[in-house]
This record gives C-alpha cells, sequence and structure tokens, in this order.
C-alpha cells in the first residue's frame, strides 16, 4: 500500500509544479522528495512527472492519481480535525450519507 506521506508530497510537486518549490514548502531537501518520488513511482509502476530540461511535466497518469491524492489530502484533514476534536473531548458530528434506494421500502 502507498504511504500517504509519498502521495501527499506528490501532490505537493504537482500543486507547485517544481520540485525546489515543494522542496522549500515541506521543509525536506530536494534531494529526498526527489528520493521519495522516485520511490512512488517505482511502487505504483509508473512515471509521475516528464523530466525536461525546463522542469517537470505531469504525465496523464499523474493526473489521475492528483485526483485521488486531493481526496486522500481532505480525508486527512477532516481526521486531523476529529483526532483534535475527540482529544479535546467535544462533540464531533457524524455524518452519515445513505442513498434513496438504501433509505426507503419498496411497497
Amino acid at each position: 500500500m502507498t504511504n500517504p506521506v509519498s502521495l501527499m508530497r506528490f501532490l505537493e510537486i504537482a500543486q507547485k509544479g517544481s520540485m525546489r518549490k515543494a522542496a522549500e514548502f515541506l521543509n525536506i531537501s530536494q534531494p529526498a522528495l526527489s528520493q521519495s518520488l522516485r520511490e512512488l513511482e517505482l511502487e505504483i509502476g509508473f512515471q509521475l512527472f516528464e523530466r525536461t530540461p525546463r522542469g517537470l511535466s505531469i504525465t496523464p497518469e499523474g493526473r489521475q492519481l492528483a485526483v485521488y491524492a486531493k481526496v486522500l489530502s481532505n480525508d486527512m484533514a477532516l481526521l486531523k480535525d476529529a483526532v483534535i476534536a475527540i482529544r479535546e473531548r467535544r462533540d464531533v458530528a457524524l455524518r452519515i450519507g445513505a442513498s434513496a434506494s438504501v433509505t426507503t421500502r419498496p411497497h
């Protein structure tokens, strides 16, 4: 299973459009970020960025993965908020969704 930290790093590179800018934002070295990206690409089995003399260009596969990484990022933020609320013993609203077919009975 892919490490969420690696996915968040990939997403930051994609959003910043630059390895250097992403490394600065994440407060890690550029070589460490490059290594993390290489390891992620090896794990998932496809290239996320084209490396060109002008910099990085996200691949079509990278764009697809970025959609899911954004969902994961949002879910992780919600999880963090929930953990803080639980730690502080605040009431946490639990939202449960169901489609109409689940909530209605046939007659």
